[in-house]
């Protein structure tokens, strides 16, 4: 044999290979279609095991089921519920990934830390589906699976930093007010609390008669009005007036005549609080009555 026949042979031996190598990449290579989401409407969540339903109206999100119960209270941790539909954005640009999608019980799907359903009516109907399972060995990269594709991908841990520590709950509006500071005009509490008024008079605040400093009293009032409840109890209605052991009472007054009373009372031994506008009980954390004493 030449030393030209040679070359050629050597030239197509190694061409089979590239071509060889190439098509078992793309064999193990999963290829999906790039979805992009539509104005979403409609999300469903099973987060650390409770299944949560949510939909959107008028530019905002309400809570209609949290663990198989239709919602009383339908606020919702907005924040929250961006972040993670953010993250969902991001994901849906995952078109490749060498990993098995049929596999994909094997790393963690079954039993998930996060699963989400999106869908939306706009500008077509559609739906996209993520579900979080297991840390690779390294612990930087987390396991995400999209059924409807199939696509089995790793993503970066720092993409779903932010849900570390939350629970299902968190994705509720976990406040026992609906007021925020700036809405706040005036505010009179009594009971164990102390019984005192705090005034806005334009930029300054004033409290039973007493001038008392911006920062100060906007500092109290944001400890107080993010007060979060640990657990919430649908409908009211279960507990009798005559279980209630009145504690303390804060009304609150806004702009255009708002209004809201909340009432903390303590039954079955532990400490719950009512607002006026909503129909829920909260239960109240421990040390709670310490952020309702009187700024001073």
């Amino acid at each position: 044999m030449t030393s030209t026949r040679k070359l050629i042979v050597l030239c197509i031996g190694l061409a089979l290979i590239v071509i060889g190598t190439w098509v078992d990449y793309q064999k193990r290579s999963m290829v999906a279609p790039l979805l992009k989401l539509g104005d979403v409407s409609k999300l469903e969540l099973k987060f650390r095991g409770k299944k949560v339903a949510l939909s959107k109206a008028s530019g905002h999100w309400r809570l209609d089921r949290f663990d198989g119960k239709a919602a009383i209270d339908p606020r919702v941790n907005e924040n929250l519920v961006v972040h993670i539909l953010d993250i969902i954005r991001v994901l849906s640009d995952e078109t490749v990934s060498p990993l098995d999608a049929s596999a994909a019980k094997e790393y963690g799907m079954e039993d998930p830390i996060l699963a989400v359903t999106v869908g939306w009516e706009a500008p077509s109907p559609g739906s996209e589906v993520v579900i979080f399972g297991n840390h690779n060995l390294s612990g930087k990269q987390i396991f995400a699976y999209f059924p409807q594709r199939p696509l089995l991908a790793e993503v970066p841990v720092v993409a779903v930093a932010l849900l570390t520590g939350k629970e299902a709950l968190d994705l509720r509006d976990r406040r026992i007010t609906t007021f925020e500071v700036d809405d706040v005009e005036d505010l009179e509490a009594s009971g164990k609390c102390g019984s005192f008024k705090l005034t806005r008079d334009g930029d300054r605040w004033v409290l039973s008669g007493a001038a008392l400093s911006t920062s100060h009293a906007e500092t109290w009032l944001a400890t107080l009005l993010g007060s979060h409840y640990d657990s919430i109890e649908e409908p009211a209605s279960e507990t009798k007036p005559d279980d209630l052991n009145p504690v303390c009472k804060i009304t609150i007054g806004g702009r255009h005549n708002r209004k809201e009373s909340i009432d903390i009372f303590k039954t079955r031994g532990t400490l719950w609080a009512k607002n006026s506008t909503l129909a829920a009980l909260y239960h109240l954390p421990q040390g709670i009555l310490s952020a309702l004493i009187a700024p001073h």
